[in-house]
């Protein structure tokens, strides 16, 4: 039985109605616990937290750190993470659409200088993003559910804060 990194990550609201957060209470699961059991795990820490607080609970999220595999070990020669390809997808029951955007998109999904939406891999990951996964529905930040993909778009983010933290000058 493995252990899983658990992080919560709460919200409080003062009486002026500033809102402060923090990411403190850390708990190594057994990959063996239930949505239910980790719901009292967040129940149990709210009840203690909010007889030694003033300020009111707002939010309180979790974060699970999950074992990665069936990925690449090391990034393609030439990646680049500010190159990025953003999906758009409509959502169920309103007309505005919902992107994705997949940093270091691959050199393999692109064609003439815009994402092919034919290639195998852009097909794989717009079916992943309108599938269920255990009952459960992709949904975007408002919990509308993703029905179709409309659109794509090859874009451009600047990341040079953490590229200037792992660069150094040559000299």
């Amino acid at each position: 039985m493995a252990n899983v990194l658990a992080t919560w990550s709460v919200k409080l609201r003062d009486f002026l109605g500033v809102v402060s957060s923090f990411d403190d209470f850390h708990v190594l699961v057994p990959d063996t616990v239930t949505l239910a059991g980790l719901q009292t795990i967040t129940t149990d820490y709210v009840e203690v937290l909010d007889v030694v607080t003033d300020s009111e609970i707002i939010q309180i999220t979790l974060k699970l750190d999950m074992v990665i595999s069936g990925a690449k070990s090391a990034p393609n020669e030439g990646a680049e993470n500010e190159r990025g390809g953003l999906l758009s997808f409509s959502q169920t029951g309103i007309g505005r659409t919902f992107g994705v955007w997949i940093p270091g998109l691959s050199d393999e999904t692109i064609v003439a200088g815009k994402i092919d939406p034919t290639n195998t891999d852009i097909i794989a990951i717009e079916s992943w993003f309108t599938s269920t996964h255990g009952g459960g529905e992709t949904v975007s930040d408002f919990n509308y559910i993703l029905e179709d993909l409309l659109g794509t778009l090859i874009s451009f983010r600047t990341l040079r804060t953490a590229e200037s933290r792992r660069s150094r000058s040559v000299g």
